[in-house]
């Protein structure tokens, strides 16, 4: 459980088509309200993929895990 000096990160990925994840970010993150919060869109020509959904992805997650390292590092570098 987070104390007050800590920081808590959270990060979104969403996909052009997602009917799940887009809506229920706001909600969350309003839960969340001492954690920096970072939204991040992979599109379908970075996937590979025709077009994508909220599962379409899992397809070819090597995008989606390089750009979760990706995002670790700059957090990471940023603090």
């Amino acid at each position: 459980m987070p104390d007050g000096n800590t920081t808590d990160l959270q990060v979104h990925r969403t996909f052009p088509g997602d009917r799940y994840v887009p809506g229920a970010c706001p909600h969350l993150a309003a839960k969340l309200r001492s954690a920096r919060v970072t939204e991040r869109r992979i599109s379908a020509e970075r996937l590979g993929l025709a077009q994508t959904d909220h599962f379409r992805w899992a397809a070819r997650p090597q995008e989606v895990v390089r750009e979760a390292v990706e995002w670790l590092h700059a957090t990471e570098a940023a603090q």
